[in-house]
């Protein structure tokens, strides 16, 4: 059982969503209902967790009034502004907190892991966005295949065809076990690391070099802030996508910003940082890491339509039973865009 997060709403969200949390009564979850599911005509909606793979016995059978369970589609900043106004409590640091602590004490129901027990969930560190734990997988990784198994054509794994952009992590790992069509590649431009890597694809996420229309799925977990030309990686993923084909992508993201802040550029072949250089962890290079190049804001949903995709949202997830959460705000935000 899990709080029903409601009907849809638009410019009266908060009124209606602090009418809606003065019932404390805890409702059946609608089964139909999953994250990512379209929002029709709104300019963002609220979804269902949806059912999870087998019971967790050491999950609680209901959720205290408190916990989010929040799959929100939002069309731009104002969408979150309107969240955030209209329940705070449910997206602060306070409400991620609990929910890494009930996620720790009760273990985690998970659409695409199952059940999984507290002996195999650990916080590490204080971000829970990255040291959330279930089964190898942080709270951002799992946020991208909950949404993933939401959509039913994840569901044939006779023909589901997915590419995720790495190959040789744990996330790889659990989709390389599901589906026979998966393709994971890293990006290592010196020719040492892609022959340590071999048989692992060395792939230009700009200009794949993969057939049009190839793909259900992409999947990007902290890639696209390293990718030097973002518009062009755009390009060529709804290249490679069929038509309805979905990217879901997660990346430092600045919420509270309208335009994308560019740390970096390449200019007449030459690197130029307009920040001082920020490297992230990189299964391929552990000591060099990855240069970030940008952090988008909210401007990434107009560059997914400009380079060829149908649609385009953030998906703001926060779910105590899913064990999702971050350590700023309650949730992960992750861009889906649909071709």
């Amino acid at each position: 059982m899990i709080l029903r997060s409601g009907a849809r709403y638009l410019s009266s969200v908060s009124r209606r969503w602090r009418r809606k949390w003065q019932d404390s009564s805890v409702l059946n979850s609608d089964m139909s209902n999953a994250p990512g599911a379209s929002s029709g005509d709104d300019a963002c909606a609220t979804t269902d967790m949806p059912d999870s793979v087998g019971e967790n016995p050491d999950r609680p059978t209901s959720v205290p009034l408190w916990q989010p369970e929040l799959w929100v589609q939002l069309r731009g900043s104002a969408d979150w502004r309107d969240l955030e106004a209209g329940a705070p409590y449910r997206v602060s640091r306070d409400a991620a907190a609990r929910i890494v602590a009930d996620a720790v004490s009760n273990g985690i129901s998970s659409r695409f892991l199952g059940p999984v027990p507290p002996s195999e969930v650990a916080m590490l560190g204080d971000d829970a966005r990255e040291g959330l734990v279930a089964r190898g997988l942080n709270a951002r990784q799992r946020a991208v295949l909950e949404l993933l198994a939401s959509d039913a054509r994840s569901h044939d794994i006779s023909s589901c065809r997915i590419y995720a952009h790495e190959g040789v992590t744990q996330f790889a790992l659990h989709l390389r076990g599901r589906y026979p069509y998966f393709i994971g590649s890293e990006y290592a431009p010196e020719a040492e690391a892609a022959a340590r890597i071999w048989p692992v694809l060395v792939v230009d996420i700009t200009r794949s070099g993969f057939p049009d229309e190839s793909f259900d799925f992409v999947l990007s977990n902290d890639v696209l802030e390293h990718v030097p030309n973002l518009d062009a990686a755009f390009k060529d993923t709804a290249r490679i996508l069929k038509p309805s084909g979905r990217l879901i992508a997660t990346f430092p993201f600045h919420w509270r910003s309208e335009t994308t802040q560019v740390h970096a550029i390449v200019e007449d072949g030459q690197l130029k940082h307009l920040f001082p250089p920020e490297y992230h962890g990189n299964p391929v290079d552990p000591d060099g890491g990855s240069l970030v190049f940008q952090i988008p804001g909210w401007d990434v949903l107009a560059r997914c339509r400009e380079a060829g995709f149908r649609d385009a949202w953030m998906s703001f997830c926060s779910s105590s039973l899913a064990g999702i959460t971050a350590r700023d705000v309650s949730g992960i935000f992750v861009l889906e865009a649909e071709r």
